[in-house]
C-alpha cells in the first residue's frame, strides 16, 4: 500500500482570521484523501482571542501548550514542539516564528516547508528565514508582490492563491426601510481600529439616528468598548463559540465595517460579504483595493473617520445603493472565494512538494541567551547559572 504524504499545519488554539483560514482549507482536504493530515494548535495562557470550544474533528489534531513552566529554555519548547512533527514524506504548512524556529533547530529533511505570509507583519518572518522556507504563499496580490521583490531569486517558489470560504446558503435578505444594521467583527486590539469606533458611531448617530451596531469579538480592549458604550441599548456585543454562529449574526445586518491599521485578506470580510453585508474598509494595504471594488463596498484612508462615516450614512441614505452593493458582494464571493473551487490551487501546490524541496541551507540564529543554545554543556550551562547567582 503507498502511505499518503503527511501534511502539517500549525495556528493558534483560538478564534480568528487565520484559523478559519485553516479550518476552510484543511477540511476540505481532508475529504478529497490525498494527505494524511496533522494539525498543531499553539495554546498559550497570552491569547488575545478566545480559544476554541473544542478542536474540529480534522485529521489528528494535538494541543500544544508553549508556555509550560517546565521549559527551562526555548530549546526545551523546540524539542517538545519537534517530537510532533514526523520525518515521513510530506510537506509543513507554517505561519509562526515558533515552528519556524522549532524546525530551524530539529531539521526535517523529508518535509518541505510551505510558508503562508498572511499580512505585513508576516513578511519580516519570511525574510528572517527564506534559508529555511521552501515555499511562500499569498493570497493578497500586495504581499505576493512584496516577496517577490525581496526574494527575485525564489520566483518559481512564490505563489499567489486566494482562499476561500465555506459557502451557506443564504439568500439576499431585503433592506430595511427603517434601520440599518451594522457589525463589527475583529479582535479587540489596538490595530483593529478599537479605538476609532466610538467616533464613527457618533459621526453617524448625530445625522442617522436609526442604526442599530454589533459588535462581535474579544480581547484585552473589551473593557474600553463596553465602558464606551454602556447603557447604549442599540449597542450589542457578542462573542460567538463558533464561526457557523458569527456568519449567522453577519446574516442579520447590512453593513460590515472594519477600521483596521494592520490586516492583509480579512476571512471576516468574506464571510460577511457572503451573509449579505457591504464592507466598509480602511485602506489598510494596496492590495484589497484589487480585491474589494467600488460596487461591491468602500474603502476609505487610514485613520479618516470622518469620511468612514459618511460611507455608512451614504448607505443608511440610500437603500437601493445598499441592496444593489449587497448582491454585488454575495456574487463575488460565491464567484472567486468558494472554497470548493480555491482548494484545487493549494491541493496541487501541495501535491509538488517533492519539486519544490530545497538542500539543506545553514544559518547560525541565537534563540534566547548564549547559554541556552543546546551546543553548550549542561556543566558548563549550570556553572554559570551558579556564578551568576553568587555575584547577584
Amino acid at each position: 500500500m503507498v502511505q499518503k504524504p503527511e501534511l502539517i499545519a500549525f495556528s493558534h488554539y483560538k478564534m480568528g482570521g487565520v484559523q478559519n483560514f485553516y479550518y476552510n482549507l484543511l477540511r476540505i482536504l481532508s475529504q478529497t484523501g490525498e494527505f494524511d493530515i496533522v494539525w498543531i494548535y499553539d495554546d498559550s495562557d497570552d491569547m488575545e482571542n478566545a480559544r476554541l470550544a473544542q478542536p474540529y474533528g480534522i485529521g489528528q489534531e494535538i494541543i500544544f501548550k508553549s508556555d509550560l513552566k517546565e521549559d527551562k529554555t526555548v530549546y526545551d519548547r523546540f524539542k517538545r514542539l519537534s517530537k510532533y512533527v514526523s520525518d515521513r514524506p510530506g510537506l509543513i504548512v507554517t505561519n509562526f516564528y515558533l515552528e519556524l524556529s522549532a524546525l530551524h533547530v530539529h531539521r526535517r529533511k523529508n518535509k518541505t516547508i510551505y510558508f503562508v505570509c498572511h499580512d505585513e507583519q508576516y513578511l519580516r518572518q519570511a525574510k528572517e528565514y527564506e534559508f529555511l522556507i521552501d515555499v511562500f504563499i499569498a493570497h493578497n496580490p500586495q504581499f505576493y508582490k512584496a516577496m517577490r521583490a525581496l526574494f527575485p531569486h525564489r520566483e518559481k517558489d512564490i505563489h499567489y492563491l486566494p482562499y476561500g470560504i465555506t459557502l451557506r446558503n443564504l439568500p439576499v435578505k431585503p433592506v430595511d426601510p427603517d434601520k440599518l444594521r451594522v457589525i463589527y467583527a475583529a479582535r479587540h486590539v489596538e490595530h483593529k481600529g478599537v479605538r476609532d469606533l466610538p467616533e464613527i458611531i457618533a459621526t453617524v448617530e448625530a445625522v442617522s439616528p436609526h442604526v442599530e451596531w454589533m459588535i462581535l469579538g474579544d480581547g484585552p480592549m473589551t473593557p474600553y468598548l463596553k465602558e464606551q458604550f454602556s447603557q447604549r441599548p442599540n449597542i450589542r456585543f457578542y462573542n460567538p463559540p463558533t464561526n457557523e454562529e458569527v456568519v449567522e449574526l453577519m446574516a442579520q445586518n447590512d453593513v460590515y465595517i472594519l477600521p483596521s491599521y494592520l490586516d492583509g485578506l480579512p476571512v471576516a470580510m468574506l464571510e460577511a460579504m457572503s451573509a449579505g453585508c457591504v464592507p466598509v474598509l480602511y485602506r489598510f494595504n494596496e492590495g484589497i483595493v484589487d480585491i474589494l471594488k467600488p460596487e461591491e463596498g468602500f474603502i476609505v484612508p487610514m485613520g479618516d473617520k470622518a469620511g468612514f462615516a459618511d460611507k455608512i450614512i451614504q448607505l443608511y441614505n440610500n437603500r437601493t445603493l445598499l441592496q444593489q452593493m449587497k448582491v454585488a458582494g454575495m456574487n463575488k464571493v460565491r464567484e472567486e472565494y468558494d472554497i470548493n473551487k480555491c482548494v484545487k490551487g493549494y491541493k496541487d501546490l501541495f501535491l509538488r512538494y517533492k519539486e519544490f524541496k530545497r538542500p539543506v541551507q545553514r544559518k547560525f540564529i541565537a534563540y534566547g541567551g548564549w547559554m541556552e543554545h543546546p551546543v553548550i554543556p549542561s556543566f558548563v550551562r549550570n556553572g554559570f547559572r551558579s556564578i551568576k547567582k553568587l555575584v547577584s
